[in-house]
C-alpha cells in the first residue's frame, strides 16, 4: 500500500462524514428549491431525491459511527444496528429509484410507479432470501451480502435511471432558453452514473460472485484510493453542478415576475387609456351641450323678439 493509499485508509472516518455530508446538503438544497412554484417537471421530482440525500447521509453518518467505534473500541455493530444500516441503505436507493421513475414517466399513474418501486424491492428481498438459504450464512453475512445485493439490484439501477431523467431534464430546460443550466444537469448526471456504474459495483466480498473480484479491498488496490472517497467525489460533484441547476428555478420565477409586471402594467396602461378616452368623450359631450345650450338660447331671444315686435304692431 502506498503511502496517499495509507493515508486514505488512515482518515476514513473523515472520508466517511464529508461523504455524508455532500448528500446532506443536496438534500437541504432540493428542499429549499421545491418551496418556489415552478412549472418544470423536475420539481414535481425534488422531494424523493431530497429524500434520496437525506437517507444516504444518514447511512454514511451511521457506518462512520460504527468505524470510529471500531477504531476506537473494536466494537462490532449488533445485527439490529446493520439492519438500521442496510434499510437507510435501502430507502435511499428506493427514494432515488423514484425520481427517476416520476421524473421519466409523468403521464404514469402513481400505481405503476408504487408497483414498479414494489417489484424491485421483491427482487431484492427473493435474492437475498435465497442466497442466504442457499448458503446457510450468519446473520452478519446476510447483512453484508443483503448490502451488495442492494446496490446491485436497487442502487446501481437507480443511478442509471436517475441519470437519464437528468438527461431528459436538461433538454427541457434548453427549450426554455435555459441552456446553461443544462449544462449543469449534464454533469450532474454524469457524476450519478458514475457514482453508480462504478461506485456501487464495488462492494464489501461476500458470497455473491461479482464480489470476489469487484470488491471494495480490489478497488484499493488497483486504484489507489478508498472506494468510499470516489463515491465522496462523486457525491460532491452530484451536489455542486444540481444545486447550480436549481438556479434555475430562481431565474424562471423572474421571468414569472418580470411577465407579470409587465401584464400589470399593460392592464393599467390600457386602463388609463381608456379613462383618458372616456375623458375626451366626455368633454365633446359637455362642449356640444354648452353649443346646443348657447343656440337654444339665442333661438329663445330671436322667439322672444318676434313675439316682442307682433304685439307692438298689434297695439299700433
Amino acid at each position: 500500500m502506498n503511502e496517499i493509499s495509507a493515508f486514505f485508509v488512515r482518515n476514513i472516518v473523515a472520508v466517511f462524514f464529508f461523504y455524508g455530508l455532500a448528500f446532506f446538503v443536496m438534500g437541504l438544497a432540493l428542499l429549499l428549491a421545491s418551496r418556489l412554484p415552478s412549472a418544470f417537471r423536475f420539481s414535481v421530482a425534488i422531494v424523493p431525491l431530497a429524500l434520496f440525500g437525506f437517507f444516504h447521509a444518514a447511512h454514511e453518518w451511521v457506518e462512520m459511527f460504527q468505524k470510529i467505534a471500531a477504531l476506537t473500541s473494536g466494537y462490532t455493530p449488533t445485527a439490529g444496528e446493520e439492519f438500521v444500516r442496510l434499510a437507510l441503505l435501502v430507502v435511499s436507493f428506493v427514494a432515488l429509484l423514484v425520481f427517476g421513475l416520476v421524473l421519466l414517466m409523468p403521464a404514469a399513474s402513481r400505481w405503476r410507479t408504487a408497483a414498479t418501486v414494489a417489484a424491485m424491492l421483491l427482487l431484492w428481498l427473493a435474492g437475498a432470501t435465497l442466497v442466504s438459504l442457499r448458503y446457510a450464512l450468519s446473520p452478519a453475512d446476510i447483512m453484508a451480502m443483503a448490502d451488495g445485493l442492494a446496490r446491485y439490484v436497487l442502487g446501481i439501477p437507480a443511478a442509471l435511471l436517475g441519470a437519464w431523467a437528468l438527461m431528459a431534464q436538461q433538454r427541457t430546460f434548453r427549450e426554455h432558453n435555459m441552456s446553461q443550466f443544462g449544462r449543469d444537469l449534464v454533469w450532474s448526471a454524469a457524476a450519478l452514473l458514475l457514482y453508480g456504474a462504478l461506485g456501487q459495483v464495488f462492494v464489501r466480498e461476500t458470497v455473491l460472485a461479482p464480489s470476489h473480484w469487484l470488491s471494495s479491498a480490489n478497488f484499493l488496490l488497483w486504484f489507489g484510493i478508498p472506494v468510499q472517497l470516489f463515491r465522496a467525489v462523486m457525491a460532491a460533484g452530484f451536489t455542486f453542478f444540481l444545486v447550480r441547476a436549481l438556479r434555475a428555478f430562481e431565474v424562471e420565477d423572474r421571468r414569472r415576475l418580470e411577465q407579470e409586471t409587465t401584464a400589470k402594467l399593460a392592464a393599467q396602461t390600457a386602463m388609463l387609456e381608456n379613462e383618458r378616452r372616456n375623458a375626451q368623450q366626455t368633454e365633446r359631450l359637455n362642449e356640444e351641450l354648452r353649443v346646443t345650450a348657447y343656440k337654444l338660447s339665442v333661438l329663445l331671444d330671436l322667439s322672444n323678439l318676434q313675439i316682442g315686435r307682433a304685439s307692438c304692431r298689434e297695439r299700433v
